[in-house]
């Protein structure tokens, strides 16, 4: 009989509605349905204290938790100054750490999760802040060579590979899924209710993400203006620090609940995601998932994850993105049936209980080795 695996999985991430906090509360919620796991959640805000709290009395009962009301950059300062205060691993067997803030946890079974390495090729669009954490983080990955790393792509894999001494054997490729909170499914009447809210009545293009430059706005903005006469342009998303300009025909609509953003994926005439650099680009999956034709970029991850129906482009070149919605135009109502199938299928390709499965994998390894 296989003996139950204790796993802590800090999950301080969870209320800032980014894609790491979806990785973690979908994968949570799986390995809590498992038998061979006996889960621990630990997480630390200060701000979002009751966020996380809330979110945590969500999860299964069996699942154990701890919380502490102090801000991550607190006790990220504590970990590294003084190697203090230590989270609470009494009977745990693996640690996994959130890749914000590695725990001082030097000859302890750990994990971690590395979603990208963008700051290390766009430096120039990330915050002070991000590129000091994380160049700290591959620098301790670097010298503790007992420390798991799972990446979220082949394509993640090969920059950590590329841009660090971490080797390859210490590297697991597990995909993530679509997000459960991403499966709702908007009736005719909701839909027709929410557009009107918003005051969307012409055809539009979607961007969904959180607004920073590595999201390449910039340039769908550039590539959208030739075609306002036929479409609007809805932004969708967490504000970020990329600034811009704010035009008739535009609808910038900050954080959209799911519900509505499937109502928004369900009309749209094509996502736009010409992303700079992806990890893996769950907008993707949730596009597809509700029937929306993609347009995203012919680099790092994107083309990996939203294999055939997606349209490639250069997403440096404005003039790419636009003709790849006039593309979409001009296909006919077969090859957009194909399309479908296509979309569904890549979809079906990602699953949560997969990834559960195969990051146990990675906790019996890294358990095994220390």
């Amino acid at each position: 009989m296989k003996k139950t695996l204790k796993v802590m999985i800090d999950v301080s991430a969870v209320p800032y509605n980014r894609g790491v906090s979806r990785y973690t509360s979908n994968l949570v919620q799986e390995l809590a349905s498992r038998s061979d796991v006996k889960l621990s959640v630990f997480g630390y805000s200060q701000g979002r204290y009751k966020q996380l709290k809330k979110w945590g009395q969500t999860l299964p009962k069996k699942v154990q938790y701890h919380w502490w009301r102090l801000p991550p950059n607190l006790v990220g300062k504590g970990w590294r100054r003084f190697g203090w205060p230590k989270p609470p691993l009494k009977g745990i067997d693996v640690y996994h750490a959130w890749d914000w803030q590695l725990a001082p946890l030097k000859n302890f079974p750990q994990v971690v999760t590395i979603h990208d390495l963008a700051y290390k090729f766009f430096p120039e669009t990330a915050h002070p802040s991000v590129v000091e954490h994380y160049d700290y983080l591959l620098e301790q990955l670097e010298k503790q060579s007992q420390i798991r790393v799972i990446a979220v792509s082949h394509a993640t894999k090969n920059d950590i590979l590329k841009l660090t001494n971490i080797s390859a054997d210490r590297i697991h490729v597990i995909y993530q899924a679509l997000p459960e909170e991403s499966m709702l499914v908007p009736n005719k009447e909701e839909i027709d209710s929410y557009l009107r809210s918003i005051g969307l009545v012409k055809p539009y293009l979607l961007f969904v993400g959180t607004t920073e430059p590595r999201k390449n706005l910039a340039r769908i903005i550039q590539a959208w203006e030739s075609l306002r006469d036929k479409y609007d342009l809805v932004i969708a998303g967490s504000a970020g620090w990329d600034k811009f300009e704010v035009q008739e025909g535009m609808h910038i609509l900050g954080y959209v609940e799911p519900l509505d953003l499937a109502a928004l994926y369900r009309q749209a005439k094509a996502l736009l995601f010409p992303s700079l650099y992806e990890g893996f680009g769950f907008p993707i999956l949730e596009a597809y998932y509700h029937g929306c034709p993609v347009i995203t970029s012919n680099n790092s991850s994107m083309s990996e994850i939203g294999g055939r129906p997606a349209v490639l482009v250069d997403p440096t070149l404005a003039e790419e993105i636009r003709d790849a919605v006039l593309a979409l135009e001009e296909k006919n109502s077969r090859a957009g049936r194909q399309r479908q199938r296509d979309m569904a299928e890549v979809v079906n390709r990602f699953t949560w209980r997969e990834t559960a499965a195969r990051t146990v994998d990675v906790y019996q390894l890294a358990k095994f080795e220390t």
